[in-house]
């Protein structure tokens, strides 16, 4: 009776541990399909609503990167310049481009950079410039931008619309984020906010 009663108090066991494992994978599963990042930024819990699905994001092709190059290039970096398409419609991908610049902006509130916002491209860049949280305008010479993308300080981040799909490319110290399409452009950009705040 008793070694019955020892086999029933296993199987009960067993049981319940499958079951707890599949509801974490359950759970796991979910969070895939969610549009809201959940993670922790030097010990704050934060979430971060995504153009698209995490599951999606996931989906964008990485060439000659990784999700953790990505962010030590992130946080190791003290100047972010980013390069896009001034002029590019929101329906094509210029709300991608906005989103991204917004997230990078409240992300300098954990990981405080010296950012470098074009606003303006003619014979000089006029940019808005953030610096110790704080914003402002200024403008620089062709020459004096040529100098501060080429420093080993500096991580470009460029979006671009192209033929390719949702795609994030890294050449030397840039960070190409590319895509065909709205979607595809919301997938890469989301992808490259998960690898920067993911832990």
């Amino acid at each position: 009776m008793m070694k019955k009663f020892i086999i029933f108090g296993i199987m009960c066991l067993l049981v319940s541990s499958c079951l707890c494992i599949s509801q974490k994978n359950s759970n796991d599963d979910l969070l895939k399909y969610s549009k809201t990042l959940k993670t922790e930024i030097n010990g704050v819990s934060v979430e971060i609503p995504l153009r698209c699905t995490i599951n999606d994001a996931m989906k964008t092709k990485l060439v000659n990167t990784s999700d953790k190059e990505i962010k030590e290039y992130y946080l190791t970096k003290p100047i972010v310049y980013l390069e896009y398409n001034l002029s590019l419609p929101q329906k094509e991908g210029g709300v991608s481009i906005m989103d991204l610049i917004g997230k990078l902006i409240w992300l300098n509130n954990f990981y405080p950079h010296k950012m470098i916002i074009p606003i303006n491209v003619s014979e000089n860049v006029t940019a808005k410039v953030i610096l110790n949280n704080k914003e402002g305008y200024a403008t620089f010479t062709p020459s004096e931008i040529e100098m501060i993308k080429n420093s080993n300080k500096t991580m470009i981040i460029k979006v671009i619309k192209t033929s390719n799909n949702a795609t994030i490319t890294k050449i030397n110290n840039t960070f190409v984020i590319e895509g065909n399409s709205l979607h595809a452009l919301d997938m890469a950009e989301s992808r490259f906010i998960v690898a920067i705040c993911n832990n």
